[in-house]
């Protein structure tokens, strides 16, 4: 039925939107794409409002084990509908937001590392620098040493350059921020010389990167930069600073992992 795939393609590209604009309405998007699927068998498109009823169970109902079985589920897709090419997309989906709930830290980030080739070989530029950030932020949690993360972040930050992916590397470069200051840099590389000449404002420095974010509505941004605050200073011993910084920080449901870490260190300066 052709008004049928239609619809569903309609509603996994609107679901895009509703990440960023307004994320309590995915689970009523989620439902009818699976009532959908139920009533009419599945398309590749189905996969989707598998993740986003996977991720509403996770981040509404909090409910673990629901959110991991369906994640899983999705896994299974590309193989049941023989589109091999919807693999990575959702092998990134599944490590950058469930698997870590019940997998070892470490196994989700050496398969985004994998994963980031595979978005490339299909065209999912996006998608591929998505794994490429997700990866960069799990080797800090995984206990990998810092020396690796950092040559790893530089080379993030230069191949996101030459693909011309700004948004991403608005995170990333706050990230390598964090990685540099703890391995003690000379700030002899600078990861803020990838917005040069890119962005209409000047973006020297940290700060400057938080009012870009603040002012052009970029708030997951906003949020990484305000954990990566809490996160030095916890570690510096600036513990006041620390607690302004928790206090600051608003759960955004679309990064679970800063939100687990954000509550942890909340609860160390309370």
């Amino acid at each position: 039925d052709k008004r049928m795939l239609w619809t569903m393609r309609f509603m996994h590209k609107f679901m895009k939107y509703l990440f960023s604009v307004n994320t309590s309405l995915l689970p009523l998007v989620a439902c009818r794409m699976i009532r959908m699927s139920s009533e009419n068998g599945c398309s590749c498109d189905s996969a989707m409002g598998f993740v986003a009823y996977g991720w509403a169970a996770l981040n509404i109902l909090q409910d673990i084990e629901e959110a991991y079985k369906w994640a899983k589920l999705c896994l299974l897709l590309p193989e049941i509908l023989s589109s091999p090419a919807l693999l990575p997309k959702l092998t990134c989906y599944f490590h950058s937001f469930t698997s870590f709930f019940k997998e070892p830290i470490q196994a989700s980030c050496d398969t985004l590392r994998n994963t980031h080739q595979d978005l490339l070989m299909v065209g999912d530029v996006q998608e591929a620098f998505d794994a490429s950030f997700n990866h960069c932020r799990q080797m800090l949690f995984a206990g990998i040493d810092l020396v690796t993360v950092d040559k790893h972040c530089a080379s993030t930050t230069l191949e996101m350059t030459k693909f011309a992916q700004v948004h991403g590397n608005l995170s990333t470069s706050s990230h390598h921020l964090v990685i540099l200051k703890l391995i003690g840099s000379d700030f002899t590389k600078n990861p803020f010389e990838a917005f040069k000449g890119v962005l209409t404002e000047e973006i020297r420095n940290e700060d400057d990167l938080l009012q870009h974010a603040v002012s052009t509505g970029k708030a997951g941004v906003v949020q990484a930069i305000r954990f990566n605050r809490l996160f030095l200073a916890y570690w510096f011993k600036h513990y006041e600073e620390a607690a302004e910084m928790a206090a600051l920080y608003k759960t955004r449901t679309m990064m679970p992992l800063i939100d687990i870490y954000h509550a942890f260190y909340e609860g160390l300066t309370a």
